[in-house]
This record gives C-alpha cells, sequence and structure tokens, in this order.
C-alpha cells in the first residue's frame, strides 16, 4: 500500500503541572514535540507557553509528511524550567513530563480528533493529557469524539466489576475509579476513544436513567450491561485567597467523607465568584465536582481540609459533557491564569 500525507495539530494539553504549581510561583515553560515513533526527526515542536495552568498552542506541521499503516506518532510534552528546587536529570534543562502513542489504526482512514492520556510521567505528574488532531493531507480533520458513547459488558460471577461508583447527585452515577476487573479488561480491547474512565459518567444502565440508586442496582445485579457513558469536560481554576477573611464561596453536598470528591450546590459570594465574573467563559457552576486540589486526589473531607487551610490553589472541576455548539471542540482544554 502507498503512504499516505498527514497533517497533524497539537490542540492543548491538561493536568501537565505538579502539584504545588501555581501561576507565577516559577518559570515554567511548556511544550510539545510530535514525531513518528522510532524516528528521531520531529515533524512538529510547538512554541513553549508560560504560566498556564492548561497550555493551549493549536500548533499545525507547516508541511505534510508521509505515514503507512502500522506507524504510530508519538507525542512528547516537555517542561523547561528555570527553577533551581527543582531537580532535573544531569545535564538537562528540560524535563519530560509525560507521552502519548496514537497507532496508524486510530486515525489512518478516518483521521482522529480527541484527547489522548499520557503515559511515561514524570516525577509529580499524576493525570495527564494532550489534545490532538490528524489527519490526511486530502481530507479535513473530523468532527470531535462525540460526548456519550455506549459500553456493552459481560459479567462473570467470579470475575469482579472493578469499578468504584458515585451517586451523590442522584441523577447520574459518576465513576471514582477504575481496577482490575470486568471494566479494565474490556478498556484493554476497546478503542481509545470509548474506554470507560474514571471521571466519566453513567447516564444510563440498560433501561433505568435519570435515577443513580437504580441504576448502581442495575449494574451490580445484572449479568448483561448496556451502559450509556457521558465523558467529562474538564476544567482547572487557581484561586489566592487575598484576605483571610474571604470565602471561597462554595456550599456542597453534605455527604460521607469518604467519598471521593465534592459536588457543588450553590456558588455565592466570594473568590470563586469573582473568578466566574473574570473568566465567564469558564464559570464554576452549581453541578459540578472537585475531584483535586493542586492536583492531588482524595476523600471529600481531606479536599475541604485544603480548600480551607491553603492561601494558594488549583482546583481540579469535572461536569458532565454536552454536545458543544458547531465548530467547538468538545475536549479543548481550558486555560487559567491567577486572579490576582
Amino acid at each position: 500500500m502507498c503512504d499516505k500525507s498527514f497533517v497533524v495539530m497539537v490542540v492543548g494539553a491538561r493536568g501537565v503541572r505538579v502539584a504545588d504549581w501555581f501561576p507565577g510561583t516559577c518559570r515554567s515553560d511548556c511544550y510539545c514535540t510530535v514525531r513518528v515513533a522510532g524516528e528521531e526527526r520531529n515533524v512538529l515542536q510547538t512554541q513553549t507557553v508560560s504560566d498556564q495552568i492548561e497550555p493551549l498552542w493549536h500548533a499545525e506541521v507547516t508541511e505534510a509528511f508521509p505515514l503507512r499503516p502500522g506507524d504510530a506518532l508519538e507525542f512528547s510534552i516537555w517542561d523547561s524550567i528555570s527553577d533551581d528546587s527543582l531537580r532535573l536529570p544531569l545535564g538537562s534543562t528540560e524535563r519530560l513530563v509525560g507521552m502519548a502513542l496514537l497507532d496508524s489504526r486510530e486515525f489512518y482512514y478516518n483521521g482522529f480528533n480527541g484527547e489522548l492520556e499520557l503515559d511515561n510521567l514524570g516525577r509529580g505528574i499524576t493525570n495527564a493529557a494532550v489534545t490532538v488532531k490528524v489527519r490526511r493531507s486530502d481530507s479535513q480533520y473530523p468532527d470531535p469524539m462525540l460526548p456519550e458513547f455506549v459500553v456493552h459488558l459481560q459479567k462473570a460471577p467470579v470475575t469482579p466489576l472493578g469499578m468504584d461508583m458515585d451517586t451523590q447527585d442522584g441523577s447520574v452515577v459518576f465513576v471514582n475509579d477504575v481496577k482490575e476487573g470486568i471494566v479494565q479488561s474490556y478498556n484493554d480491547g476497546a478503542n481509545a476513544t470509548e474506554r470507560l474512565q474514571p471521571g466519566y459518567f453513567i447516564v444510563q444502565a440498560n433501561s433505568v436513567a435519570g435515577k443513580a440508586a437504580e441504576m448502581v442496582n442495575v449494574i451490580t445485579e445484572k449479568a448483561h450491561l448496556r451502559l450509556t457513558v457521558r465523558r467529562s469536560l474538564r476544567m482547572c481554576v487557581p484561586i489566592c485567597k487575598k484576605a483571610k477573611k474571604r470565602s471561597i464561596g462554595l456550599d456542597f453536598l453534605k455527604t460521607s467523607s469518604a467519598v471521593a470528591c465534592l459536588v457543588i450546590t450553590s456558588v455565592k459570594d466570594g473568590l470563586v465568584q469573582d473568578w466566574n465574573f473574570t473568566n465567564p467563559e469558564k464559570s464554576v457552576l452549581a453541578g459540578d465536582r472537585i475531584i483535586a486540589v493542586n492536583g492531588k486526589e482524595g476523600r471529600a473531607s481531606d479536599l475541604i481540609k485544603k480548600l480551607r487551610e491553603l492561601n494558594k490553589f488549583v482546583i481540579t472541576i469535572v461536569r458532565v459533557n454536552v454536545k458543544p455548539p458547531r465548530g467547538v471542540d468538545i475536549l479543548a482544554p481550558h486555560f487559567s491564569a491567577c486572579n490576582e
């Protein structure tokens, strides 16, 4: 088969900062390289961006390049740091944040437009991803991944499901974690864009929708499952406490302290409302979930403790994905700057 020419765009990345990073605290320039796996030459290197929690590049190759079926694209995120307190490999001023491989089976015939989880994560990085687009030179980029997909699972009596679920808001099932079991086995054989990931939402289990507790009963009791899964939208928001008496301005569901996220019930006068006023396109809303503070996940009680005690922190928020307006990327990451 003849080689085909391809074009690649790197849109942006999320989760690429260490836990104690905060806008303005240290110089940190993030960039992405793209190459054909096994080759040394980069087909694309983005510009560096500084002081963004979630960098956006929208960088595209200037010239199409050939690929064969079986080739893979390697996306690597690098951090160029000028901070003596951070240890880097000897003789290096750059640190690998993480990398992702995109096999030709995922893009060769229909292109690709979506998010790739990063592997080989650098020290202090726990959950990172890059959003990319790939197309043939004679075609357009495909539409973004649909916000919703269906997962079919056939349960076995002695095999654990391997999924921790949260029903706090009563209407959807939030996937806290995926571990060894039926769900992980499904993910291992599934297309990269249709894996049931932590942070996603189950909005229907077989014929049940809108009632989280009943959906969990179905998931627990039924042998065959048809799960309608909704991807999540993620956003990072930096908060600076300018005055000790100034509240963060969030109310949460009063649920068990052992759950792994905080469901926001209202946004009132306070620091988050200030953020919403200056960043209306990235507003924090009732119904959103805080899943991490400074990149660290934990029990609800631990998250609340950090919100109260820290003077500067970054909260990671997820919400149920919805169909975006035409022309808007579903998975394009948000970027943030300190609201000082």
